[in-house]
């Protein structure tokens, strides 16, 4: 789901939720801070809490042409369920809506998401989600941008793991064309970002399908379609310490196409007692 022109950095991508119950250190902490290290530069997001345990905001700080600068996400919550997530920034500092979501039951089947024109000056709505179920697990999105083309994923499942993603799009009025899959590998420890409620993460961005999956994801690889050649490699390392919290991750990015080249970067998480 890319439903903002101000786009999320890859920290964003690191949480999502299950049941708070799934994990004993959710009972025990507070997710309060992460501290992305790419070389000498540092980024910060504050994590805070509502008193009845449910996320208030992901407040990502980073600097801006030398200057302080932040985006701050908040979810929305109807009847117990995130019905949809707010943005604000220090330029646009009342939040406003920019994801809505539909329910059958208790699963999201639908989404509106927004993104802010800067030609407009004004939000509009950039993309609409269909999802598709099968025993209860997603099994197809189906994402339709205002300009007429649709991005299709299909998902297979592992057990409780999304262990491939296969990714095609098409513009208005032709066929869907293959262009990508994505095979993941998982550890057997219980997913970290349990520790974050009310799949708030997933619902940010419904097409990172590795916040589904019950484990902690070790490796994915891109696939390019239909040529079935590498692109890029991801792979995690996970440091917990001895209350059994993760206190880090080092992350490595080994792209092949269109040009060579390796990235790595580090996570940092802090905690609060609950």
């Amino acid at each position: 789901m890319k439903k903002i022109l101000l786009a999320f950095t890859a920290i964003t991508l690191l949480f999502t939720a299950c049941k708070k119950e799934d994990d004993p250190a959710a009972e025990k902490w507070y997710l309060t801070k992460l501290i992305d290290v790419y070389g000498e530069r540092k980024d910060t997001t504050f994590v805070s809490w509502h008193p009845d345990n449910t996320l208030k905001e992901f407040n990502y700080s980073f600097l801006y042409n030398g200057a302080p600068a932040f985006n701050a996400f908040l979810p929305v919550y109807e009847g117990g369920k995130i019905t949809g997530i707010q943005m604000r920034t220090q330029n646009r500092p009342v939040a406003h809506t920019i994801t809505s979501f539909v329910y059958t039951g208790n699963l999201v089947t639908s989404a509106e998401n927004q993104a802010y024109d800067q030609d407009l000056a004004d939000w509009v709505i950039n993309s609409r989600d269909s999802l598709v179920y099968a025993g209860g697990k997603l099994a197809e999105l189906y994402v339709k941008y205002r300009n007429g083309s649709t991005t299709f994923y299909k998902l297979t499942w592992e057990g409780d793991n999304v262990k491939r993603c296969d990714i095609s799009s098409k513009q208005q009025d032709t066929e869907f064309i293959p262009y990508q899959t994505i095979n993941y590998t998982y550890d057997t420890k219980p997913a970290f970002h349990r520790l974050v409620n009310n799949n708030y993460q997933w619902l940010a961005d419904v097409s990172n399908f590795k916040y589904l999956s019950a484990n902690n994801l070790l490796k994915s690889q891109m696939i390019r379609q239909p040529e079935g050649t590498l692109e890029l490699t991801t792979t995690n390392v996970f440091t917990y310490d001895d209350d059994n919290l993760l206190k880090a991750v080092d992350t490595k990015v080994e792209m092949v196409y269109p040009e060579a080249r390796v990235e790595d970067y580090k996570t940092i998480m802090e905690y609060t007692k609950r």
